[in-house]
């Protein structure tokens, strides 16, 4: 269930613990360092990990953690709150746009017209529900609009992409994306309810939301690839016979 090696693993709940009891309790630097651990210590368990899958999938998941990461940055800005929260979402949305990408990618894609429409069904309900969510919040998004709009267009993109790996993957490695899918949407969702984080109890939900999300994100496609290289390294009946007529 879990390929992320126990030492990072317990650096990543750590520093996520640091930022919500900082949060919780209005220390500032505390946050800084706790939110600011949480990614790159992700970002380090992929790149060693890339010796071990040679996959082209892991650094389209390297790149949605950095702009991840760099939103991270732009929302903990002090000051010109309103410049930063405008470029913040902005990397988000270039951050959720890789990561749809990187589903795209890991579901060797199969075209809508190729699968039934009553197999579909998830995505229908997942698109009503985003609409349903987004016609409650949207007046809470005041001059960050349009942003918060194409942001969620992306999201709901992405959230499908997701959805469509049900077809090609484990049940383990799409159920751990899912997980952290739903924990992106709800971070979101709350986000969007209170953009400068003005009320704490709310910004730690965002803060557990986010780290469950990037974290089971990435399990799940560390399994998926853990999985292809099982798969690869098993021989074969037909290499097995092959083997045998060589040796009679």
């Amino acid at each position: 269930m879990n390929r992320i090696p126990t030492p990072f693993l317990l650096v990543y709940v750590i520093s996520t613990c640091v930022a919500l009891i900082s949060v919780g309790n209005g220390f500032t630097l505390g946050y800084f360092l706790g939110n600011g651990l949480m990614i790159p210590t992700l970002i380090y368990v992929i790149v060693k990990k890339y010796q071990q899958y040679d996959s082209p999938l892991l650094p389209q998941l390297v790149v949605a953690l950095i702009f991840s990461f760099l939103g991270d940055l732009f929302m903990m800005i002090p000051t010109e709150e309103s410049f930063f929260t405008l470029l913040a979402i902005c990397t988000f949305m270039i951050a959720q746009l890789a990561y749809g990408i990187l589903f795209w990618k890991s579901a060797k894609f199969k075209l809508f017209s190729k699968i039934p429409i009553n197999k579909r069904i998830p995505e229908i309900l997942v698109l009503m529900v985003m609409g349903i969510v987004f016609s409650q919040v949207y007046e809470f998004l005041g001059d960050y609009l349009i942003a918060g709009t194409i942001f969620l267009m992306i999201s709901a993109s992405t959230f499908l992409l997701g959805l469509n790996r049900r077809f090609s993957v484990s049940k383990v490695s799409y159920g751990l994306v899912m997980a952290g899918l739903i924990a992106f949407f709800l971070s979101d969702v709350l986000s969007a309810l209170d953009l400068f984080y003005t009320n704490p109890q709310i910004h730690m939900v965002v803060i557990l939301a986010y780290g469950i999300g990037h974290f089971s994100i990435t399990n799940g496609i560390l399994i998926q690839l853990e999985n292809k290289r099982k798969r690869e390294k098993a021989p074969s009946f037909g290499a097995f016979s092959t083997k045998i007529k060589n040796n009679n």
